[in-house]
């Protein structure tokens, strides 16, 4: 199972910036290994000192984003590659807080993939096109630096292959996911993810079902409404 790397990206006017994370892993890199200990025990309370802000998970407020991943894989035979497959998944996403704690929106994911045959140099390529509903509850008040969430969705997919150029099939399908984690808020706008996800994707007209579960760390980001309004 390969390792999705979570991506998203919001913003806030006042946000403090994000130093103490690259600060602490530049401490730590930096150190001899006789220093770690005591570094680290420093390095550490400079991050934690970080979390100083509320997050942004009230009635009114926005959060949007996206997941990024890249997947590479290689078979080799006797010390020499045979086949490489890759692939790229991109997931935007855009949501509202109805209220406190609970927000709703859309989700899109883009996937495309790359399959080559290094021997006969035939390529056979995949894209997918999702679009659905999601939403997201979260369990402790939210002015809690830590929090732990739920979410739920489901999507409408389109799935296109191609074979040396040539159009070879189309079919659709229909999922839902089901997600659970714990978020770490690191100022107002920005919490860092641990995520774990399952997938269910039916097809439509043909008996095909695919089952998955993924792991991910990333980032999430929030816009504050305007309390001016």
């Amino acid at each position: 199972m390969p390792f999705d790397q979570h991506h998203t990206i919001l913003c806030r006017d006042h946000s403090p910036p994000l130093l103490s994370v690259p600060l602490f892993l530049y401490i730590i890199y930096t150190q001899p290994k006789k220093q770690m200990n005591k570094t680290t025990i420093v390095a550490l309370c400079m991050l934690l000192y970080g979390f100083v802000a509320d997050a942004q998970i009230t009635k009114g407020n926005w959060m949007m984003g996206g997941d990024a991943s890249y997947y590479q894989e290689s078979y080799i035979e006797n010390g020499e590659s045979k086949n490489i497959y890759r692939k790229i998944d991109l997931e935007p996403n855009v949501a509202y807080f109805l209220y406190d704690k609970i927000a709703t929106g859309i989700n899109l994911n883009v996937i495309f993939t790359k399959d080559k045959n290094l021997s006969t140099d035939r390529v056979n390529m995949q894209n997918v096109y999702k679009v659905g509903p999601f939403m997201r509850y979260y369990f402790l008040d939210t002015d809690n630096k830590i929090n732990l969430f739920t979410g739920a969705g489901a999507s409408y997919a389109i799935q296109t292959s191609r074979s040396q150029g040539s159009h070879i099939g189309e079919f659709r399908s229909i999922s839902y996911s089901f997600s659970a984690g714990t978020v770490v808020f690191l100022n107002t706008s920005i919490g860092m993810e641990f995520l774990l996800a399952y997938n269910n994707s039916d097809a439509i007209k043909i008996d095909s079902r695919d089952k998955t579960f993924q792991f991910r760390i990333g980032f999430q980001i929030h816009l504050e409404k305007d309390t001016n309004e």
